[in-house]
């Protein structure tokens, strides 16, 4: 399957460097393939693309970070308190369904201009999501397993990370791949509207600016390559870690 994958790719190359070639295409709307590679090899040379996808990542893996240490726990404690879930559940609803963005002025109001609003509305909508994944995966499990294994004696906290976490995981897993990527868009997304010195989404938005296309084009593929890779980084993870997922 990979390899048709990347078998894809070279024909969409392929195609795309033809339609360029030809002047199908305006290059004031797309660059040839030939001249965003060697965009991208440039930028990795000079090695100024760097301080950029490092000021992205930071900001993503902090805003996921905030989101896993707070949704799950409380989508956990949703799920397993049902009265709590039933009153809880409409208000989750309708605030995974604001546009997190549209709330961005509202976080800079509170934090300012700097990485905290930027981390802030990122981390807000992880948190949306990793807690209905979990409050989810908790309603899953069988009425009749938590009876058995409150008669073994498990309470409290015992009962959180020996039986609740562990029967959730699968669950919460599909809300963290969801939520990293979720993070990633918006600071994207909030670096692209605040500009800034750093970020790819500033670098983005200032290669609009001065009409620098083979630029944005590679700006484009490398951050479609990280939302790919820290995707790929938890399936990984999931597999090791929800090792019995399946069985």
């Amino acid at each position: 399957m990979k390899y048709r994958g990347v078998l894809l790719i070279a024909v969409i190359t392929v195609v795309w460097q033809a339609i360029v070639s030809t002047n199908l295409v305006s290059t004031t709307f797309i660059a040839a393939p030939i001249e965003i590679f060697f965009c991208l090899v440039n930028m990795f040379a000079k090695g100024s693309i760097w301080s950029d996808i490092s000021a992205t990542f930071w900001r993503t893996l902090i805003a996921f970070l905030i989101s896993a240490a707070i949704g799950t726990p409380l989508g956990i404690a949703v799920g397993y308190i049902r009265k709590v879930g039933y009153s809880i559940e409409l208000l989750l609803d309708f605030l995974r369904s604001l546009p997190a963005i549209a709330l961005f002025p509202l976080f800079i109001l509170f934090f300012g201009i700097g990485d905290e609003s930027k981390i802030a509305v990122a981390a807000f909508m992880g948190t949306l999501v990793i807690t209905v994944a979990a409050m989810q995966g908790t309603k899953q499990i069988k009425k009749t397993r938590l009876q058995l294994v409150k008669k073994l004696g498990l309470k409290g906290g015992k009962i959180f990370f020996r039986f609740l976490l562990p029967e959730s995981l699968p669950m919460i897993f599909s809300g963290y791949r969801l939520a990293v990527s979720f993070c990633l868009i918006l600071i994207i997304v909030t670096e692209i509207s605040l500009g800034g010195q750093q970020g790819l989404g500033a670098r983005l938005i200032d290669a609009q600016m001065l009409y620098n296309i083979a630029e944005l084009y590679a700006l484009i593929i490398i951050m479609g390559i990280i939302g790919y890779l820290l995707n790929n980084s938890f399936i990984q993870l999931e597999k090791r870690v929800v090792h019995w997922r399946g069985n």
